[in-house]
Parts: C-alpha cells; sequence; structure tokens
C-alpha cells in the first residue's frame, strides 16, 4: 500500500510495536533508534512536512537485493506487536487497516526499511513529499540489526553538518507540544539523544 503521511517532530513511529534496541545505534545507520520506551522509530531527514510511504506486509522473506539507483539505505531490525495493528505513520497521522504490517498476528516480526531523499531538505519544513520509504514486514523469531546498505557522508562534511545541528537543536519545543506532557518528554529524549550523538560528530575534525 503507498500514502503520504506527515512528520512533524523529525521521525515516522511503528505505531504498535516494541522491540530490542541495538547495544550500538550506529550498527543501522541511525535510520532507526530507540525512543528510550521500547519504541522503534525511523529518523526522516524532513524536520516537518509530508514524506512518501509505501509498506508490505509479507508472509516470508523478501529477496534481498538493493536498487542502489532507487534507494540510498536499507536495514532490517526485528520487532514484536500483539492482536492490535501495527502501522507505520508520522505525527498524528492516522491510516487504514489495509496499511497494518503485522498481519499474521502476534508475535515476532523482521522489518527491511529502504528511505532515500533524507539528505534532500535536512532539518527543513516541506510542504511537498522530497523523501520515499518502503518498509516491509514478515513473521521472523528475532534477530540482530543488521544494515544492509547505507549512504555516506564525507567525513570532511560530518563535523560541519554536526556543529550546524548542534545549533539547531539549542531551541525551545513548540507550544502545542509543549501542551501535551508525554509528547514534550518523547521529544525532549530524542533532544537530548542527538545532542549526544551529534556533539561526539562534532568533536571529529
Amino acid at each position: 500500500m503507498r500514502y503520504t503521511t506527515r512528520v512533524d517532530e523529525r521521525y515516522l513511529e511503528l505505531r504498535g510495536a516494541t522491540w530490542r534496541p541495538p547495544l550500538d545505534p550506529g550498527t543501522i545507520g541511525k535510520l532507526v533508534i530507540d525512543d528510550r520506551g521500547g519504541r522503534p522509530l525511523i529518523m526522516t531527514g524532513v524536520s516537518m512536512g509530508p514524506v512518501e510511504l509505501q509498506v508490505e506486509a509479507r508472509r516470508d522473506l523478501p529477496e534481498p537485493a538493493v536498487d542502489f539507483a532507487q534507494w540510498e539505505e536499507v536495514v532490517e531490525f526485528s520487532i514484536e506487536g500483539d492482536d492490535a495493528p501495527v502501522f507505520v505513520v508520522g505525527g498524528q497521522d492516522v491510516t487504514s487497516e489495509s496499511a497494518r504490517i503485522n498481519a499474521a498476528g502476534p508475535g515476532w516480526y523482521r522489518v527491511r526499511v529502504h528511505a532515500a531523499g533524507r539528505g534532500n531538505a535536512p532539518d527543513l519544513v516541506v510542504t511537498e513529499p522530497v523523501e520515499r520509504y518502503f518498509v516491509q514486514a514478515w513473521p521472523q523469531e528475532h534477530a540482530e540489526p543488521t544494515a544492509i546498505a547505507l549512504a555516506r557522508t564525507s567525513a570532511k562534511e560530518t563535523p560541519n553538518a554536526a556543529r550546524q545541528a548542534l545549533e539547531m537543536l539549542d531551541l525551545e519545543l513548540a507550544p502545542n507540544i509543549a501542551q501535551d506532557p508525554e509528547r514534550a518528554a518523547r521529544a525532549n529524549a530524542r533532544l537530548e539523544r542527538a545532542r549526544e550523538i551529534l556533539q561526539k560528530l562534532s568533536e571529529g575534525d
């Protein structure tokens, strides 16, 4: 199923899923992180705005071939779901039952996330999609996260980009988020984790 969903805090959530995060988040290229509450989040490049999304609920393992002309980053990880549907969705969006990725019922699933365009408008607000994601899921016992393909960032550019990002992170929460204690707590946790990662990157030159 293909659809457009709106990002409002720089992530897509796998709503209804839990996971066991990797010991080293860098293992899956910071495309997927943990919100420190046991939920996996797919990190987007844009800060806010629509992204294109395709999901596929499978019964078995898909072919592992990667089209580098179409996808820049591909990672795999495991999630657990119960009887409730698991959706890939941004912000406060909702989607239809046909978009669920755990169609086989409760248990462990392997998830493969393909991403393209995360560098097109980093940390910006967009009104038209500039990023694409393809998420496949199939029943499979828990296994460690795996990076199949990762976009490469120049080592020379990384520290400068990290410093700019650190400056951008030094901000106050938007009023509509600040009025919601749960969302504010999640946002603060993500900001703190982002500061830690970016601080390490900024010390690289």
